[in-house]
């Protein structure tokens, strides 16, 4: 997974930087993901809200959201 991630977010990205290269394509290995999971009840509880969650998400990743949030209730697409 160490590996993968290297070639993702370091090799990939000095590859593409390099004049005539428009594509890389990594293969193989697991790719690392973050999960974050809420709890309404306590958002409630310290007056929060998605919002104050997404921007705590990114500013600690760095990362901006790319997927969706999933709940019992309804999906919100970021």
């Amino acid at each position: 997974m160490d590996l993968r991630t290297t070639a993702d977010w370091t090799l990939r990205l000095r590859l593409l930087a390099v004049p005539g290269v428009a594509k890389v394509a990594v293969f193989g290995g697991k790719t690392r993901s973050i999960q974050v999971q809420v709890h309404p009840d306590q958002l409630i509880q310290y007056s929060l809200g998605l919002n104050d969650v997404l921007a705590a998400a990114r500013k600690a990743t760095g990362i901006r959201g790319a997927g969706f949030i999933d709940t019992t209730c309804m999906d919100f697409r970021l």
